[in-house]
């Protein structure tokens, strides 16, 4: 086993990590669109936190095994980790607002909101837009990685992504 392959585990399964994370964060928030009362939305605001734990753990264990792994001078010039990094750096400033919005509806709930304003909180378009983005850019991420097409290949294939995690996302948010 070389220190390569051991980074590369850990690479993956950040991005498994991240993905489980995005899971959680839709079915929480889908079922905050859905919720009855006011306890139902406490038991599923109760797992946001772990949620952002696995998120962030997540996302750590990615950026430090990917700059590891990227940091042969060969590989930084390499479009597809160019794409990766741009994408990196449009996603973050949406993740930033979902993740405010989340919070929002978090402290709402704590707060004692009743189960429509829940409802209508959790439905927000941008949330869903920005969460739509984010999943489907760090989907298309993946694939990046796996193909490694150079910068021109790589940039719209992103783009395609982000296309279909925005209308994703604002899709969810009108259901």
């Amino acid at each position: 086993m070389t220190l390569h392959s051991v980074v590369l585990f850990i690479h993956i399964m950040g991005t498994v990590g991240l993905f489980v994370g995005f899971g959680f964060e839709w079915l929480i928030l889908s079922s905050l669109k859905r919720t009855r009362d006011t306890a139902e939305a406490n038991a599923w605001t109760a797992h946001l936190p772990m949620t952002f734990g696995i998120l962030i753990s997540s996302l750590v264990l990615l950026l430090v095994s990917g700059v590891r792994l990227a940091s042969r001078p060969s590989l930084l010039s390499q479009g597809w980790i160019e794409a990766t990094l741009a994408g990196l750096v449009i996603i973050v400033p949406f993740a930033a607002l979902g993740r405010s919005r989340v919070r929002a509806i978090r402290r709402g709930v704590s707060e004692g909101r009743t189960a429509s304003e829940v409802r209508r909180q959790s439905g927000d378009i941008i949330l869903w837009t920005s969460l739509g983005l984010t999943t489907a850019t760090a989907a298309g991420m993946v694939l990046l990685m796996t193909a490694k097409p150079n910068l021109g290949a790589s940039s719209v294939l992103l783009g395609i992504w982000m296309v279909l995690g925005l209308s994703t996302g604002h899709a969810f948010g009108r259901r």
